[in-house]
């Protein structure tokens, strides 16, 4: 085998390799810079955890400012999502805050049970703030800040909408509101708790008329007793077990989250 013919194979070679290895290495390392991201939905409120972020690249154009570069894990775990953090949105400390500035002023996330709310809207999304109303006193017990908004298997229910797009465009939703968690004082939540244990306060009786005699019968007047089932009548060998509660608040947006 003629020299030329070898070398001519060798070069081939060697240029093959060397765009194998910019398609597969090279371009990323050279036209993208890697960063931290989320490695899920993440609603507002979340604690990171060294699981929620993973590491991808993006273009230098697009690279955005003060992005968490590898083996800065530690400055976003432990910290709330200061907003939704979308999958695949790079992390910046702009989008962080400090645990402790979510409870303020002895707040703390308590859960509203399906089975206590009577209506809400189907959009709501953690960071809105609604107003709590008692039903049917029609009594507004405050306006609280959405921590979460769970589904039956206490999964986040989360929207792929543009906060741009306005609160009538929620039209998507990764399940069914099943309950709602907000941002309040625990005298908050005993008042709705006692509600939902002791139902609403008593009505004062209606005033009788007084004056209206109670009817009285002569000798043989009396009427006949009444034989057989009276409906109205419970049957006393029986037990006669207490109404299930009925949902009784009502779940007002007052604010959608930005």
């Amino acid at each position: 085998m003629k020299i030329k013919t070898v070398i001519g194979i060798m070069l081939i070679t060697c240029s093959l390799v060397g765009l194998t290895y910019w398609e597969v290495c090279g371009r990323e390392q050279l036209t993208t810079r890697p960063v931290l991201a989320a490695a899920s939905e993440l609603p507002k409120g979340t604690i990171l955890a060294a699981s929620d972020l993973k590491l991808i690249h993006v273009g230098s154009d697009v690279y955005p400012q003060g992005s968490l570069a590898p083996g800065q894990e530690a400055l976003a775990e432990g910290k709330a999502a200061a907003v939704d953090l979308h999958l695949n949105q790079p992390v910046t400390a702009e989008l962080l805050e400090e645990q402790t500035q979510l409870f303020e002023d002895g707040q703390s996330v308590f859960s509203l049970p399906g089975e206590w709310i009577y209506a809400r809207p189907s959009f709501l999304r953690a960071g809105d703030t609604i107003a709590v109303y008692l039903l049917p006193e029609k009594q507004k017990i405050g306006s609280f800040t959405i921590a979460y908004v769970r589904d039956s298997a206490e999964q986040a229910v989360l929207g792929d909408e543009d906060p741009k797009d306005g609160v009538l465009n929620r039209n998507g939703a990764s399940g069914i509101i099943a309950s709602v968690e907000i941002l309040c004082k625990p005298r908050d939540y005993f008042a709705i708790y006692d509600r939902a244990i002791n139902g609403p306060a008593p009505q004062a009786p209606l005033e009788s008329d007084e004056s209206e005699e109670a009817p009285s019968f002569e000798d043989g007047e009396a009427p006949a007793p009444v034989y057989g089932y009276d409906e109205s009548i419970p049957y006393a060998g029986e037990p006669q077990l207490s109404a299930e509660p009925q949902p009784f608040l009502l779940l007002v947006l007052e604010e959608a989250a930005p």
